[in-house]
């Protein structure tokens, strides 16, 4: 499953080989950037996960505070600037704040009910009302059998081996074992989240990225992280964790075009006689394993910029799915959902995208074992139940997009450089697979 998009291309931030540690100014430095360039809902978990790291600084709560009064969260905002004046009664900043926020509220419809509360940690909000239609995925017990089966999205229950999974799974096993495994890799880390397209990763060594996706700082801010693996490194998870592929899923795809990994044997050839193939999953995301942090860590609503269809299975914890159909490709789609994240699913402000209210979708919860498939261009959104909850995903050409597939792939080789590097070699052995998926 491939979760570049547009935005984010050369955001990448690489952590230097000597790390630094996680701290609160580091966290509150990226919060006040993604701030101040008007990406309030990014900003917020990093201000969250700097409380975590720092829960006795008025200041940082105060940075919460002023967060939470820019998006018009009222009650929150009361609640973090008098925990700040709690720790610091003579905090500047955090009075000021206040009694700025105090004068609003006297002419809005809650402000005697919020300042009356006084409540240093009010409840969250409930999630806005959903206007727009929302149906159940569709569960089968079995792979459907119809032709053009994966023109429609759906889940699988798990097939066999869950004690072994659940071993495997278990917090402490798969936090210990996959840096052993991969003692060299470097992950994807998010420390907010990935909540927006313009959010930037942090690249860091496998065990400290999960040391921090499952810390006081992850679990606030709901960090999330990817880890991109090649095909030698995917069959070694796969056994780690103790499952297997889905039965959809094909290594190479026969002459019939029956949905695979890499579909043709001459396409699999050009990867692996130049010694491409390696690079092929990594800059592709081709296959990941995927962590969030604390409970609601996710991924922005988004379509995969290959239109490749994918599939995922998880592993621990419960995560909600919400898709919506592609309306006829990206531009024709955009229209109707607009740009990726203006539109949370899961708490929906219809007024930064009116037409969203017009959208149908699907939305479903996949527990520890059960496996999603979606097709091409599904614009899809996350959201962890559980912390630590943790999944594999891969990616499937099939017979209705492989032409899309090659479309996008000679994009990025004419210029594009969303997900492949600029100057890649990758391209020359591409060339022979966009031949054969045309």
């Amino acid at each position: 499953m491939s979760c570049e998009v547009t935005e984010a291309v050369g955001d990448k931030v690489v952590a230097p080989a000597a790390e630094i540690p996680e701290s609160s100014e580091a966290l509150r430095a990226s919060g006040v950037a993604l701030a101040n360039a008007g990406h309030l809902r990014a900003a917020l978990p990093l201000f969250l996960a700097a409380v975590a790291l720092s829960p006795n600084d008025p200041q940082a709560h105060s940075d919460e505070g002023v967060t939470w009064m820019r998006l018009h969260e009222y009650e929150q905002s009361w609640g973090a600037f008098k925990r700040a004046l709690l720790l610091a009664p003579s905090h500047a900043v955090a009075r000021d704040n206040r009694e700025e926020l105090r004068a609003y509220l006297l002419h809005h419809p809650n402000g005697n009910r919020i300042v009356a509360a006084d409540a240093p940690r009010p409840p969250p909000r409930a999630p806005r009302r959903r206007e727009h239609a929302v149906e159940p995925l569709r569960r089968a017990s079995r792979l459907p059998s119809a032709a053009g089966w994966w023109q429609a999205p759906f889940v699988l229950p798990e097939r066999r081996g869950r004690a072994r999974r659940e071993r495997a799974a278990n917090a402490t096993a798969l936090e210990a074992a996959l840096p052993r495994l991969f003692p060299r890799a470097r992950a994807e880390y998010y420390p907010g989240g990935m909540v927006h397209a313009g959010v930037k990763p942090t690249f860091l060594p496998l065990g400290e990225a999960l040391r921090r996706v499952r810390g006081a700082a992850g679990r606030a801010g709901k960090a999330y992280l990817q880890l991109n693996l090649a095909p030698d490194e995917w069959e070694q998870l796969v056994e780690l964790v103790g499952v297997r592929e889905p039965l959809f899923v094909g290594g190479v795809g026969g002459e019939m075009g029956t949905p695979a990994t890499l579909p043709g044997q001459r396409c699999a050839r050009a990867l692996t006689s130049a010694g491409k193939m390696r690079d092929f999953h990594l800059d592709t995301h081709w296959r990941m394993f995927v962590m969030g942090g604390g409970e609601g860590a996710g991924m922005f609503l988004h379509p995969d910029t290959l239109r490749t269809s994918s599939w995922q299975m998880q592993l621990r914890g419960r995560k909600r799915w919400h898709l919506c159909p592609g309306e006829g490709g990206p531009e024709a789609a955009a229209h109707r959902y607009c740009s990726a994240a203006d539109v949370d699913t899961f708490d929906p402000d219809y007024s930064k995208c009116p037409s969203f209210k017009k959208a149908t979708c699907y939305e479903g919860v996949l527990s520890p074992g059960e496996v999603l498939f979606y097709p091409e261009d599904y614009w899809h959104q996350t959201q962890g139940l559980d912390e630590g909850n943790a999944a594999i995903s891969g990616t499937l050409v099939t017979p209705s997009n492989r032409k899309l597939v090659a479309q996008e792939l000679q994009k990025e080789c004419a210029g594009a450089n969303r997900i492949i590097p600029r100057g890649s070699s990758l391209c020359d052995p591409l060339s022979v697979c966009i031949q054969e998926w045309q």
